[in-house]
């Protein structure tokens, strides 16, 4: 017996106004993948950002305590500077006529070339937007935040840190650091007994 072909199985399909719901739904959730992307690797690179502070002033930190001298003098103060005239990068230094803050006359940056014309040991640069936002002089959201030069330095044997540069700045000082887009923000939170600690910032309206 000779059977034609079911004709009801060729007329299913998708109608224009489905087809155009499916990419609707389908725009829709790409925009909110790239959305989320963009906002998780801003997060990232923020909280990387306020890691490689907070390591950077522990690392002077560990310079200051440890046997590490410049021609044979051990007594030189260790730090981190930074500043919001050119946020986008910071330096480790050797504070070598000791006045607590940071002279660099040179444009070389290595512990190999300190002198007294240069105490650079180390600049780093921040290459993904995030910049130096300014500085508090209380670890607190209701702080103001001041522009300007923040040397933060430490001499043996102690872990207690000294601040030289923004005014009013006593047992405590707040770097803050935004994102690209300055909708985030971090504050690296370092206190004069040498501690620190890195929390999330509430910029004021």
């Amino acid at each position: 017996m000779f059977l034609f072909p079911n004709k009801n199985k060729y007329k299913g399909g998708m109608t224009l106004v489905e087809l155009l719901v499916v990419l609707g739904i389908i725009a829709i959730m790409f925009g909110i993948t790239i959305f989320d992307y963009s906002s998780f690797k801003s997060a990232v690179s923020l909280n990387n950002l306020a890691n490689d502070v907070s390591l950077s002033i522990r690392k002077a930190q560990s310079y200051s305590i440890g046997a590490r001298g410049i021609s044979g003098n051990f007594n030189n103060r260790y730090g981190v500077n930074f500043s919001t005239d050119n946020n986008e990068s910071f330096a480790i230094f050797t504070d070598v006529n000791n006045n607590k803050d940071y002279d660099n006359y040179s444009n070389e940056c290595n512990d190999n070339d300190i002198g007294l014309d240069n105490e650079c040991m180390e600049k780093l640069t921040i290459k993904t937007g995030d910049y130096i936002k300014g500085f508090v002089d209380k670890c607190s959201s209701n702080s103001n935040i001041k522009s300007g030069t923040l040397s933060i330095t430490f001499l043996r044997p102690n872990l207690d840190a000294t601040f030289k540069g923004i005014s009013g700045v006593s047992d405590q000082v707040g770097i803050i650091i935004s994102d690209a887009d300055n909708t985030k923000s971090k504050m690296i939170c370092v206190t004069s007994t040498g501690q620190i600690s890195i929390s999330n910032y509430e910029q004021q309206n």
